[in-house]
């Protein structure tokens, strides 16, 4: 016999039994709707199976035998069974087991039945079967109970389901919120300040997702690149920037995957509309030696600003991952609080570098001032030192000064009294007397005047070729016929033809030099002069066996108006050194002094020769 085939179609039939044992509801309800199902078809067997799509399996989820001499069970294993799961009723009223030869365990069953059971969406949940071993007497009320028993049966199965279903979206959403927490509390409050708060967030998210792998990028500015700051896996643990030296990717390179993410925030490996941008960004940053990963990319965004990303990848499954809306909502909410950390730490950086920078000005405001203090003080102490040199000069001068004017008025008053009565040896010596005191006076004021011209910068200073020898001999002779009383010993070694230098500056040097030897030497009647020559420089030594200069006035000795504690008693203004110093320098040459109190002073100078180009 043929079986008979009919699409499931909703049935009106008004069977007072079918509709009674259909509506029963208890708390054991296909229990008992399949015990009832069996006595109502006079069947050996009832049974609801639950489909399983992963393995192709029927899993009986309530049955009922009132014949236990077969093994009902096995039957739901191969034909007719997979009609049935396919949309199609199967009522076979007699014959099943020599239609459906190939499952042996239908041996014995002469009749079966079955019919699936569909959700509100259409897919197929299962099926409701009944077989015996004596054929079906109606076939047609067989058929109609399985249908309107299905009907029941699809509606709890489907309940059943969205009750496991939200049991275990209930069970996630705490261990999400639990995460969450965690994350407030162990990261952004405990830990914001570790280099592993952004490590533990990964592994908080990776462990709660059931992912293997869970990486965090933070992006520049412009997000223009990205740097792995911390990653985690289900092997190896959690890791941060610092273990890995991630360097920089530049963003640049995959636009579609950085135009797509700035719409969407979100890339799911899974979504075809994905598997472009996806492309880029794996191309750009390429995955571990592992392949086959259902790949997730969220954005960590603040307004429309992107702070970088969370990657998190599934490797353990066969299939493609299909993420949870309660994994992407809890994805999102890590991004959020990713977020808040980037941007949290960005402003402690920009704030400890404003800190920093105001250490740091604040340290130089304190060293200008401290600078300024100094500097101010140096310059009040140079003033008053001034001042006092100032003082100290005009009082010099001034006895300078008078000194000789004193010379000059005795020696007129004396040839006024004594004009007829004059010999012509007295004469000349009372003149020579006024003209000594006239070139004293001459000589103070030319080295006032020098003074002004060197500070204010307009010193005449001419250079032309010069004979050492010859101008070292004149100013020799020139000192001895001044100092009769003292002895100039001259030597000279090997002096070059010609130097390049100011022939009156030069002359007014080593004429101060000779005049303080004799000054500064009143009890020894011998001045040595030393001069020669070596391959770039004129070396003059101006040796003396005088009073000598103090060491610790020895570094104040050519300042302006300075005069060693030596010179007490010995005329002078203290302008003649560094009057002197300051030629030396303009010639480029080096004025340095040795001395000793009582043993005498040795000046030297060095000026440069020309090349022998």
């Amino acid at each position: 016999m043929v079986p008979s085939l009919r699409q499931r179609s909703p049935s009106t039939a008004d069977d007072g039994l079918a509709t009674t044992v259909s509506n029963h509801i208890g708390l054991a309800y296909f229990e008992a709707l399949v015990r009832r199902l069996a006595v109502a078809l006079d069947a050996g067997f009832a049974c609801v199976a639950r489909h399983e799509p992963e393995t192709g399996r029927l899993l009986p989820v309530a049955s009922h035998s009132t014949d236990d001499a077969h093994d009902w069970p096995a039957a739901l294993d191969g034909a007719p069974w997979p009609l049935v799961l396919a949309g199609v009723t199967v009522l076979q009223a007699d014959g099943a087991d020599a239609l459906y030869a190939g499952n042996t365990a239908l041996a014995g069953v002469r009749a079966c039945a079955g019919t699936p059971l569909v959700d509100a969406g259409g897919r197929t949940l299962g099926l409701i079967a009944v077989l015996g071993r004596r054929p079906f007497a109606q076939p047609a009320m067989v058929a109609l109970v399985l249908e309107l028993f299905a009907e029941r049966a699809a509606a709890e199965l489907e309940r059943l389901a969205a009750e496991r279903e939200l049991q275990r979206t209930g069970a996630a959403l705490r261990r999400q919120q639990l995460a969450l927490l965690r994350i407030v509390h162990a990261e952004l409050l405990v830990e914001a300040e570790a280099d592993t708060a952004l490590a533990r967030i990964a592994e908080i998210a990776g462990e709660t997702l059931d992912a293997d792998r869970a990486e965090i990028w933070q992006a520049d500015a412009a997000f223009g690149q990205v740097r792995r700051c911390a990653s985690w896996h289900h092997r190896h643990g959690r890791g941060h920037d610092h273990d890995h030296d991630s360097p920089a990717l530049d963003t640049r390179d995959c636009p579609g995957f950085v135009g797509t993410l700035r719409a969407q925030m979100l890339l799911d490996g899974s979504d075809p509309r994905h598997a472009q941008a996806l492309a880029e960004w794996r191309a750009l940053a390429p995955p571990d030696s592992e392949a086959g990963a259902s790949v997730l990319v969220l954005g960590i965004s603040s307004g429309r600003t992107l702070h970088g990303l969370l990657q998190l990848e599934c490797r353990r499954t066969a299939a493609a991952r299909v993420w949870g809306i309660d994994e992407l909502g809890f994805a999102r909410s890590v991004c959020d609080l990713l977020a808040l950390t980037l941007v949290t730490r960005a402003l402690r950086r920009t704030v400890a570098e404003l800190e920093a920078s105001q250490q740091r000005y604040r340290a130089l405001y304190e060293d200008i001032d401290t600078l300024a203090r100094e500097r101010l003080q140096a310059l009040e102490t140079h003033q008053q030192r001034m001042h006092q040199m100032q003082r100290q000069f005009v009082y010099m001068a001034s006895h300078e000064l008078r000194t000789p004017l004193a010379i000059i008025d005795s020696a007129a008053q004396r040839i006024l009294r004594r004009a007829d009565n004059l010999s012509r040896t007295e004469l000349v010596e009372r003149i020579g007397r006024i003209r000594a005191a006239v070139s004293r006076m001459g000589y103070l004021v030319d080295s006032t005047l020098d003074v002004a011209r060197f500070e204010s910068g307009t010193v005449s200073y001419r250079p032309g070729p010069v004979d050492p020898a010859a101008l070292l001999t004149r100013v020799c002779q020139q000192q001895q016929e001044l100092a009769p009383h003292h002895r100039i010993a001259c030597r000279f070694e090997a002096l070059p033809p010609s130097m390049s230098g100011d022939a009156g500056l030069l002359e007014q040097v080593f004429a101060n030099l000779l005049s303080n030897a004799v000054k500064y030497s009143p009890d020894a009647d011998e001045i040595e002069v030393h001069a020669f020559a070596d391959a770039t420089r004129l070396v003059v030594r101006v040796c003396d066996h005088g009073v000598g200069i103090p060491a610790q006035e020895m570094p104040r000795l050519f300042e302006k108006f300075f005069r060693a504690s030596t010179a007490v008693g010995i005329p002078g203004t203290g302008i003649g050194l560094n009057i002197t110093r300051q030629i030396v320098d303009l010639h480029g040459g080096i004025l340095t002094v040795d001395s000793h109190v009582g043993t005498g002073t040795t000046f030297t100078v060095k000026l440069p020769l020309p090349s022998a180009a």
